[in-house]
């Protein structure tokens, strides 16, 4: 049962550690996790040469939890607030929603200018 308790407790370590780090983060664009890790690995008190892999993991499962927090693959992913993503996404619906209404609009003008 000691194992467990120290695995929680080192999980819970790393977790209050990217919390830090997050907080500390201004998101003025995404966090790659590779910066997060090196900036969560410095917030933790014991410092080996294996903590980067050992608390990659962790790091991931944890945002990927997380309510406010979201990560995405690729060139311009890695680790973003779900609030802006969510406002990119209503802009980007509405864009289309407007362009569809345009159309619409369009081919109805279109079609009666047919009919006369």
């Amino acid at each position: 049962m000691d194992d467990v308790k120290e695995s929680l407790e080192f999980c819970s370590a790393v977790f209050t550690a990217v919390e830090a780090s997050l907080e500390s983060h201004d998101f003025s664009e995404n966090i790659a996790f590779p910066e997060l890790r090196t900036m969560t690995q410095s917030r933790l008190p014991d410092f080996t040469p294996n903590l980067l892999k050992e608390i990659d993991p962790i790091i991931r499962l944890h945002i990927r939890l997380h309510s406010k927090y979201y990560s995405a693959p690729g060139a311009n992913g890695g680790i973003g607030l779900k609030s802006v993503k969510a406002a990119k996404e209503a802009a980007k619906a509405a864009k289309i929603a407007a362009k569809n209404a345009l159309n619409a609009e369009l081919d109805a003008k279109l079609a009666g200018a047919t009919n006369e």
